[in-house]
């Protein structure tokens, strides 16, 4: 019923270019450093939600330092205002790498945001969870 599948030997791959038969090539393409940018900022902004949600979680609303964060979770309650906001930033974000290449200043965008995020967000709950509700001594 079946015919019998030739093997990869018995195959005849030379009308296709180097590139197809080839599949080494997928392993070895480098990643971009644009690619580890927005990688590098898509974490920043889970690990700021998974922060501040502990923050707030063990504190009050007040704690946040964003204003729109906070009307959110306090019309929304904390957890769903702080996905409707981290999903509205990942999807910023994600406009942000569909016209990477259409606008030129999206790079260095990202690269302040990512400054941005690690001064105003990560280093500050740092500091709270570990110095307030968390101390390590």
């Amino acid at each position: 019923m079946h015919q019998n599948l030739k093997i990869k030997e018995d195959l005849d791959f030379s009308y296709l270019p180097v590139d197809y038969c080839d599949r080494s090539f997928v392993h070895s393409r480098p990643i971009s450093q644009e690619a580890v940018w927005f990688f590098v900022l898509f974490s920043l902004l889970l690990v700021d939600g998974v922060m501040t949600y502990i923050g707030i979680s063990h504190t009050s609303t007040s704690y946040e330092a964003n204003i729109l964060v906070r009307r959110c979770m306090d019309l929304l309650g904390v957890g769903a205002g702080l996905i409707l906001s981290k999903m509205l930033s990942i999807f910023s974000l994600c406009f942000l790498w569909y016209y990477k290449k259409e606008i030129i200043w999206i790079f260095s965008a990202i690269k302040g945001l990512v400054f941005v995020y690690l001064s105003f967000a990560i280093i500050p709950w740092a500091y709270i969870l570990t110095n307030y509700l968390f101390p390590l001594s």
